[in-house]
């Protein structure tokens, strides 16, 4: 097994924060499929209990937040920390987005 910590250049750790900020926007100012695919992304791979994340979904996203999906994943894979460590108020914009995303959730199953 290869230790793959400290490996993204600068350029990419700047991406691996575009991306978070990317993905966030969409998931807390949409409630359409994408944003929710967005939310999954971002909750997976902060380890939120009770998230899951299935590959088909990236099809709801448009070119630009696939490629930052793609992004936050291997920010992780290169174990760059959460992707909530990585932006200002991290903690308690993903605690919104998190409460956002378990209503819908909540509301849809009653359906």
């Amino acid at each position: 097994m290869t230790d793959n910590s400290n490996l993204l250049s600068t350029d990419e750790l700047s991406k691996y924060k575009a991306s978070v900020e990317k993905l966030l926007d969409l998931a807390l100012s949409s409630t359409g499929r994408g944003a929710g695919i967005a939310a999954e992304i971002l909750l997976c791979a902060n380890d939120a209990p009770g998230w899951r994340l299935s590959i088909s979904d990236f099809s709801h996203l448009d070119q630009p937040h696939y490629e930052a999906a793609l992004a936050v994943i291997h920010g992780r894979y290169m174990k760059e920390g959460y992707p909530s460590e990585k932006i200002e108020d991290g903690q308690a914009l993903f605690d919104k987005m998190w409460r956002k995303w378990k209503a819908e959730e909540d509301s849809a199953s009653k359906l």
